[in-house]
């Protein structure tokens, strides 16, 4: 756990730690120069699982959570920021999944959205299954929710930790590289996380930064399992379209955007291992391509021309 000034909602976040059904666990937490009383209240706990490291200055959380990484002494490594709760099952149940699926390096759960208050406001079902999750690596979205997961520290120590280069998107980067090394990621399907919500999480007042990482995190996986360079234009096209549903793309990068999207499954299942069902993915990008009817007529065109042994199953 990485906090900056986090006093508001701290205590609650420790104590849902500490009150995991299973109890053999170190709580690592890094104090990233904070300046309000979050210091005092981490160490007014008298509990020796808990391990405070306290960074001088704030350097932001890439850097403060891979200080923790070395910190850490488990087989296994959970994540919870410094609003969010953990429901009190959750890591007896992620190191159950973990023991029966050696394949699996991350395994995430559900969220239960909550608000300032703790009160429940909505719900993020995280994709649940192998293939649910590569469509989502496919078209560059997070398959996993970062404060929810448990992962195995041998795998995230030889795919490079997170990468100070990725400031605000140090998580999809980890995930694509992980994919990218030929390990999987999964979710429990249950509500095993509260995400809180507030004005002042990463993701409200860093979105554009946020977006910007994204896309080169997604293009850097691309390259790596594709083993061929792509013009940035071309990715940002391909994420304008699928990812952040941006409508202004002209007509002639559909082209561009199949053969991106087959060339990363192509590699990507191969590189996984995987005898995978063709007939859900393609179904999947033709649902995502439904702007209007001209559009998706065009992009079943194209697919038909290039994949017809798929499509033919899925018209």
């Amino acid at each position: 756990m990485s906090v900056f000034d986090a006093e508001e909602y701290l205590r609650e976040s420790i104590d849902s730690v500490l009150d995991q059904k299973y109890v053999n666990i170190e709580l690592i937490i890094i104090n990233d120069g904070s300046v309000d009383g979050t210091n005092k209240i981490i160490k007014s706990y008298n509990d020796k699982r808990i391990k405070l490291y306290e960074n001088k200055k704030n350097i932001g959380l890439t850097q403060s959570l891979n200080i923790g990484l070395d910190m850490c002494s488990g087989e296994y490594i959970a994540r919870l920021d410094g609003g969010d709760l953990m429901v009190e099952d959750r890591l007896i149940k992620q190191l159950k999944y973990l023991d029966h699926n050696p394949k699996i390096a991350v395994i995430g759960s559900y969220f239960k959205c909550i608000n300032e208050f703790g009160k429940e406001v909505n719900n993020i079902n995280w994709p649940s299954g192998i293939k649910f999750n590569i469509y989502r690596a496919l078209y560059g979205e997070n398959p996993v929710g970062h404060p929810g997961v448990l992962m195995r520290r041998d795998v995230i120590t030889n795919v490079g930790r997170y990468r100070n280069k990725f400031y605000y998107s140090q998580d999809i980067d980890l995930w694509l590289r992980i994919y990218s090394e030929g390990f999987l990621i999964d979710n429990i399907p249950e509500y095993l996380t509260l995400y809180r919500i507030h004005n002042n999480s990463i993701s409200n007042v860093q979105n554009n930064q946020q977006r910007k990482y994204q896309r080169l995190a997604f293009q850097d996986f691309y390259c790596k399992v594709v083993k061929k360079n792509i013009d940035e234009r071309v990715i940002n096209n391909y994420l304008n379209l699928l990812l952040f549903k941006n409508k202004k793309i002209c007509y002639k990068e559909i082209n561009n955007i199949v053969k991106i999207f087959s060339s990363l499954h192509i590699a990507l299942t191969k590189k996984l291992g995987l005898k995978d069902s063709e007939k859900y993915y393609y179904s999947q990008l033709c649902k995502n391509f439904e702007l209007d009817r001209f559009f998706n007529y065009k992009l079943y065109q194209l697919l038909i021309i290039n994949f017809p042994h798929i499509m033919n199953k899925i018209i």
